[in-house]
């Protein structure tokens, strides 16, 4: 599609939708740029001009607060009913300054900054609230982090150690659901799948892994793969390894090792 049929396209859809572009600025610096629906407000992010006959209107000359501002918009953007009201208001100002309908309607608001700026003390307490809780967070993930891999290398002898590795990686879960990292989430999950392995336990991590392997390819995380891909080879390991102890042949051939040498140190203690 040539420019020309874009421009074109954009003006009829202004005449059917009756948008208005809403500019909100300070000097030469545009805070805002939105075109404002009776069903949708959006953020403009071309320059392009739809039309040569551009209707400029200013909403107040003087200049609006910031705070007041910022305040108008986000209702608009959250409230369907504040925002049909504040179209009939716009339409009606338009509509003094003798707008026609071939032209692209733009309201222009300047923001006037006051003296001395408001701080939300309240507000600042909670981030810092925030900020020290996820500080506490991660300094508790590191440590989790090193105590779970030391069971973990222990759990391939002993299994209380591998269960106590799969009690800190449910932790580690439930701290990763708090910070809100998918990737954390899906490691964690990975250790919990190692801790059951450990145990032989091999039905959950093998319906876990396949998904966690999807989501790491979607994501385009290679060190998750990896570790997806070095889990699964565990997983198989002990897989083929319990059918090889448990077949038949291997229970035959170790009850014959057992009888003879058994025979064996009768004869040499008898």
């Amino acid at each position: 599609m040539k420019y020309y049929q874009i421009c074109l396209l954009n003006l009829s859809i202004y005449r059917i939708i009756m948008c208005i572009r809403l500019i909100i600025f300070v000097k030469k610096s545009v805070y805002d740029d939105v075109i404002v629906s009776c069903n949708f407000i959006v953020d403009n992010n071309t320059n392009v001009v739809t039309s040569k006959n551009i209707a400029a209107v200013w909403l107040n000359k003087t200049g609006i607060d910031a705070d007041l501002a910022s305040t108008y918009i986000k209702t608009m953007k959250t409230s369907c009913t504040y925002r049909q009201n504040a179209m009939k208001l716009l339409k009606i100002l338009l509509k003094n300054h003798d707008i026609s309908d071939d032209s692209q309607s733009v309201i222009l608001l300047r923001l006037k900054m006051p003296k001395k700026q408001f701080l939300d003390y309240r507000w600042s307490e909670k981030m810092n609230l925030m900020a020290m809780e996820r500080r506490e967070i991660d300094y508790a993930m590191s440590w989790l982090s090193t105590l779970g891999g030391a069971f973990s290398a222990m759990g391939e002898q002993f299994d209380y150690c591998a269960k106590i590795a799969g009690d800190i990686s449910i932790k580690q879960f439930k701290l990763a659901l708090r910070l809100g990292d998918p990737l954390l989430v899906a490691r964690c999950q990975l250790y919990a799948s190692l801790s059951l392995i450990q145990q032989e336990k091999f039905e959950i991590p093998r319906k876990l892994i396949p998904k966690i392997f999807k989501y790491a390819n979607k994501s385009e995380n290679k060190q998750l793969a990896r570790m997806c891909l070095g889990i699964w080879a565990k997983l198989n390991f002990k897989i083929n390894r319990e059918k090889t102890f448990n077949s038949p042949i291997h229970v035959y051939i170790c009850s014959k090792i057992y009888t003879s040498t058994h025979t064996l140190i009768i004869k040499l203690l008898f």
